[in-house]
């Protein structure tokens, strides 16, 4: 009864404030354009660019986890090249775009026909049989020693 009696909450349709800055990816793209360094940007400096010259806030844990994920899906994207170290580490530069028209086309060959014709099978070996004789063969494998292991001797009594 106490659930009939109280209001349904209604959804509050509250607007997002549009960003006061564009997307991480277009910053990072301008800052490393701008920073117009001599092989490439390294995080750290793309950081200092994006702090010092958008609205993006003070709260810098999160600012650099956005920078993180912008490179590492830049490098994936194949919109940034990483020039020195892995994942989100190192130095990033801007690739070159390539223009769609500009690509070669690959011409397509016809595959190579064989000149013998595939002979047929026609005897049927039952599927037990062989499946036993793949059983032997791997209880047939050993494995080889290691070069370095010490063999053990047994020391007697005199």
């Amino acid at each position: 009864m106490s659930d009939s009696t109280k209001p349904a909450k209604s959804k509050s349709t509250k607007l997002k404030a549009p960003r006061s800055h564009p997307k991480y990816s277009e910053m990072v793209a301008s800052a490393i354009k701008s920073l117009n360094q001599k092989g490439s940007s390294s995080k750290a400096a793309i950081m200092k660019y994006i702090a010092a010259n958008y609205k993006v806030g003070n709260n810098t844990p999160r600012i650099n986890c956005n920078v993180k994920l912008t490179l590492k899906q830049g490098v994936l994207k194949r919109t940034l090249a990483q020039t020195k170290g892995v994942g989100a580490s190192g130095s990033f530069k801007l690739r070159k775009t390539e223009v769609k028209g500009d690509k070669k086309e690959k011409v397509k060959r016809p595959a190579k026909v064989s000149k013998k014709p595939a002979k047929k099978n026609k005897s049927v070996k039952p599927k037990k049989a062989s499946s036993k004789s793949a059983k032997s063969s791997k209880s047939r494998i050993v494995k080889p020693k290691k070069a370095g292991a010490k063999k053990q001797v047994k020391k007697t009594k005199m």
